[in-house]
């Protein structure tokens, strides 16, 4: 018998992040901007839509924190939403339009993908990119970096869109692999020697599938936050290895070379440095992980970060006034 399952679709506990605008916008030093803008591609979660990804992107001041480097294209999955809208988002967002990029069901072991949405979504986002590029890269969010990492990972591989220029990264919230069959078989092939960040919480309770993911790249480069299924308000020293990751490649096409914070070939991990119970656990693991090492930041955020209280949004995202909703535990099954 078929049973639905929410596997890598859950709710997003929206309010989980930071407290809106805790960090304010960040100025390079000098106020510098570069002449040139990296385009970024962005996948929403599971039954939500671009509107509400952007709103997700906003409320923490994502877009002003690195809106001098990178600018953020939206798109909604191509199918509508055929089940439940997560209970974390209905009450702020009404009546939609929800969109998702496929389902899965569970029987007994196996899962088996509505291969139709699937296959839509893949072509509808590489028309985007063929359409609407040249794009940079692609940023997604739970569901979302489902989409990101197979089609990075499928371009490198020469199997998908041989003629639009190469992706150069990816950035993935709260990541997850694919277990798609095919998409399974690619990945076997070894670890995708595409530049990657991967950002999730540690108390998010599909970790383990983000560690799954990022551990699937080659190099990859994981900002660790204490928090749950979301996307949090980045702290001074973890943006700015994320600049830095941005930046690095509009250095490249100028010849030259940028430093990411942390990111010596052996420090990857980026943790929440008030967290020192996280910094350990990680670093044992990075004792039993060749790819991945617990790491602090080397540049002083100090010197990278002012706040501006006449760029910042206090009220952004408050979408309607009232109690907050409660955090719902999803159904995580094992993949």
């Amino acid at each position: 018998m078929l049973k639905a399952v929410n596997i890598f679709f859950l709710s997003q506990p929206f309010f989980a992040a930071a407290p809106l605008g805790l960090l304010g916008p960040f100025v390079p030093v000098g106020g510098a901007s570069l002449s040139k803008m990296l385009r970024l591609l962005a996948l929403h979660s599971f039954r939500t839509s671009a509107a509400i990804f952007k709103w997700q992107i906003e409320r923490t001041n994502l877009d002003i924190n690195i809106g001098d480097i990178a600018e953020i294209v939206y798109m909604d999955a191509p199918n509508p939403a055929s089940g439940p809208i997560p209970r974390d988002v209905r009450p702020f967002f009404g009546d939609g339009p929800f969109y998702e990029w496929t389902t899965v069901q569970e029987m007994g072991d196996q899962f088996e993908f509505d291969v139709e949405k699937l296959e839509r979504s893949m072509s509808e986002v590489e028309k985007k990119l063929r359409d609407e590029g040249p794009f940079d890269g692609l940023i997604g969010f739970s569901q979302g970096t489902l989409l990101a990492s197979v089609i990075v990972m499928l371009q490198h591989r020469g199997l998908i869109l041989q003629t639009v220029p190469p992706l150069k990264f990816c950035i993935l919230f709260a990541g997850l692999k694919s277990r798609y069959p095919p998409h399974a078989e690619v990945f076997k092939m070894g670890k995708v020697p595409v530049p990657s960040l991967h950002i999730y919480g540690d108390r998010d309770q599909i970790r383990e599938h983000c560690v799954d993911l990022a551990n699937a790249f080659q190099d990859p480069i994981v900002i660790q936050h204490p928090r749950g299924h979301s996307i949090p308000s980045l702290l001074p020293h973890q943006l700015a290895v994320m600049r830095a990751f941005l930046s690095s490649f509009l250095e490249k096409e100028k010849g030259g070379t940028a430093a990411i914070p942390g990111n010596d070939g052996s420090n990857r991990i980026i943790p929440n440095a008030s967290d020192r119970t996280m910094s350990r656990r990680h670093s044992a693991q990075a004792a039993s992980s060749p790819t991945v090492a617990s790491a602090a930041p080397s540049l002083p955020a100090s010197s990278l970060r002012k706040l501006h209280s006449s760029h910042s949004k206090p009220n952004r995202g408050r979408m309607q006034a009232g109690r907050l909703p409660g955090s719902s535990k999803p159904i995580v099954s094992k993949l």
